[in-house]
């Protein structure tokens, strides 16, 4: 029997498998009277490096902060990379209009030297064209939302190689981003606009969503931020259902008789917040998979791979996850 894969709603791009190994160091060190740059300073780094060197649609630099100075470039080095609490340090602000006209993120590092770092995200109202911010505090906005806190982008205490992979559909539409560490997913990031089922009268429908340390596949345990309008919604992933509990958790995720293959099972959002009230749509090529996949495998000829619990499309490579 052959397995029909879905096809494909967009075109992706990608910047992936990129591996990096440790410097044995997590933070950026002086050693005799050299940086030795570290893990986490490598990672954001590059992880932004990626979202800004797409072929098609980009992400730009709105204002980025080296500590020393605040520039309308992309003003970062891996060496140059400053965490601080009280006092200058890293932050910059990315724009995508392929999210929204001006949708934009903020990310931050305004913790002592740990690797952790906040996104706060504007889904169409940007902190303006050019973004406020001093040296020792990044830009803010009353419509802001934050999708990341305090958290470490890295292992805190693991001393090892790092594989990043950053997709984006050509449209700019979506960005998808998973950092692994020892063969587990320590960051996903999605920033991307819904696959609305109709026409809507709302402006603008996107989720954005941050978690880390994760290999869920329970749709229930993650935590959409969704956006319609300038409304703001809690989502409320689903999937399809076997009786009272998800479709890819039935059976142990065990090979279906009917088709021959995994489960795959796609994603929608939903919202029960006034105003914004219903099923808004779903997301364009992901789908949730059986727990007896391990992170890594490939369908069909490597077009599409798991990660975690997610079944997302992939560029005919073998995917490195350490």
């Amino acid at each position: 029997m052959t397995l029909v894969l879905p096809t494909l709603q967009k075109t992706w791009q990608f910047n992936i498998n990129q591996i990096f190994q440790t410097s044995g160091y997590l933070t950026n060190t002086i050693v005799n009277g050299s940086t030795v740059v570290g893990d986490f300073s490598n990672v954001l780094y590059y992880m932004v490096y990626s979202m800004l060197n797409f072929a098609n649609s980009p992400w730009t630099v709105v204002n980025s902060c080296n500590a020393s100075a605040i520039s309308s470039s992309f003003n970062w080095t891996p060496s140059n990379m400053t965490w601080v609490t009280a006092g200058a340090h890293s932050w910059i602000v990315l724009k995508q209009t392929g999210i929204a006209g001006n949708a934009q993120i903020c990310i931050d590092c305004p913790y002592n030297n740990n690797g952790c770092i906040d996104i706060v995200v504007l889904p169409s109202a940007g902190f303006g064209s050019l973004a406020s911010g001093t040296l020792t505090a990044r830009p803010t906005s009353t419509l802001e939302t934050t999708i990341l806190s305090n958290t470490p982008i890295l292992y805190q205490t693991y001393l090892g190689g790092f594989v990043l992979n950053v997709m984006q559909t050509t449209d700019g539409a979506c960005t998808r981003i998973f950092i692994f560490q020892g063969g587990d997913i320590y960051t996903n990031i999605f920033l991307e606009i819904i696959n609305v089922d109709s026409s809507s009268t709302l402006s603008h429908k996107g989720v954005y969503f941050a978690s880390t340390n994760t290999t869920t596949i329970n749709p229930a345990n993650s935590s959409f931020n969704g956006f319609s309008g300038s409304i703001k919604y809690t989502t409320l992933p689903m999937t399809e259902f076997y009786g009272a509990i998800p479709h890819i958790l039935a059976n142990n995720g065990a090979i279906s008789d009917f088709t021959g293959g995994y489960p795959m099972c796609p994603l929608s959002i939903h919202s029960a917040t006034s105003g914004a009230l219903g099923r808004a749509g779903r997301l364009s090529d992901i789908y949730l998979g059986s727990t007896s996949i391990a992170s890594g495998s490939t369908y069909g000829s490597q077009t599409w791979a798991q990660f975690g619990g997610y079944i997302i499309p992939w560029n005919s490579t073998t995917p490195l996850i350490t």
